[in-house]
């Protein structure tokens, strides 16, 4: 909503060099949350399949064990 009210305001008056920073600006932060989201995935992920695994192999082994 505050794009749509800015944006043509600023086309108006003709302040493209601000704009196009602004938009800039809005890219880099998306870059950044695109580049903290992968990264968690890729850290979270790994753990999650360790875990995972190392309770099968613990029942697996409690099992033999009987």
């Amino acid at each position: 909503m505050l794009w749509s009210w800015r944006d043509p305001s600023l086309t108006a008056r003709g302040d493209s060099p601000f704009r196009s920073q602004s938009v800039r600006v809005g890219a880099t932060d998306t870059t950044a949350v695109d580049f903290v989201m992968v990264l968690a995935v890729t850290m979270v992920l790994p753990l999650i399949w360790l875990k995972v695994h190392l309770v099968n192999m613990a029942q697996t082994l409690r099992l033999s064990e009987l």
